[in-house]
Formats: C-alpha cells, sequence, structure tokens
C-alpha cells in the first residue's frame, strides 16, 4: 500500500516537473528579452541649419525613419524614437537583437539620414549606455524585461 502511495506520488511530481519545463519554455517563445537600457541609441545631431530649415529636415528625418523599410532598410526595426534636448539627441529604442543596437542604428541612418541630412546636420552615434528616462526615451512593454 505505502509502495502504491508513493509511486502515484511520485508520477504526480513527474508530471508536475514536466508541465513546469514547458511552461517555462513557451512563456519565452524562443525570443530574448532585453533590458530597455540595452536597446536604447543615443544619436547626436548637430545642426547647420536652423529654424524653418531644421524644422523641416526633423520632420522629413521621423518620416524616412518611420519608412525606413520601402526606403531600403533591412535589419530590425525600432520599436520607436524621438528627439530631445534642443533637438540635438535621437533616440533609438529597438525591441530585438539589441546587442548589435548601435551598428542597426547607423546601417538604418546610413540608408535613410545620409542624403538627407548632408549639408543640414552631422551625426554621430554614441556608445553611452543609456537609461530610459523622461529626457531620453521611455517606451514600455512586453518586448523588455524592465
Amino acid at each position: 500500500m505505502i509502495e502504491v502511495k508513493s509511486q502515484k506520488f511520485m508520477k504526480l511530481i513527474l508530471v508536475f516537473l514536466i508541465s513546469f519545463v514547458v511552461t517555462a519554455c513557451s512563456a519565452n517563445d524562443g525570443a530574448d528579452k532585453y533590458s530597455r537600457s540595452d536597446c536604447i541609441v543615443e544619436v547626436e545631431l548637430t545642426w547647420s541649419v536652423d529654424g524653418v530649415d531644421k524644422v523641416k529636415t526633423i520632420n522629413l528625418l521621423a518620416g524616412a525613419i518611420d519608412d525606413a523599410e520601402s526606403i531600403g532598410y533591412r535589419g530590425p526595426y525600432p520599436a520607436g524614437f524621438t528627439f530631445q534636448d534642443g533637438d540635438s539627441k535621437l533616440y533609438i529604442q529597438y525591441f530585438s537583437e539589441c546587442e548589435s543596437r548601435t551598428s542597426n542604428a547607423e546601417r538604418m541612418l546610413d540608408i535613410v539620414a545620409k542624403e538627407l541630412l548632408n549639408g543640414k546636420a552631422k551625426y554621430i552615434i554614441t556608445l553611452n549606455r543609456i537609461s530610459p528616462a523622461v529626457k531620453t526615451i521611455m517606451l514600455e512593454g512586453d518586448a523588455w524585461v524592465d
């Protein structure tokens, strides 16, 4: 009688362990999740124009980033972007391939911004680790662990 209960108990534990492993594996869906700081890129913009020219160029740049795929960019698309600090900084936040965030941003900007900014602004992609904040970018959601 004790042996039968022990076997049932062992089967119950085995079923529980199997269901736990299956649940844990499916919860990740095979996708890596990153912290938001792992996914943010800071781009410093040095403007040669101001006023209406600057505003028009920023709007064109924002539209080009939004339409990057149709312009020819093939790579991880950013989850979002924002201009900050008097439009002297562009923050781009990715939700995938964050370990390559700076090279992905560089490839994207080379395609969508190089000609657009020619003579109007220069950009440098920094290697700084950026924390999400009001003064940077604060996208949230299931794509990130924080």
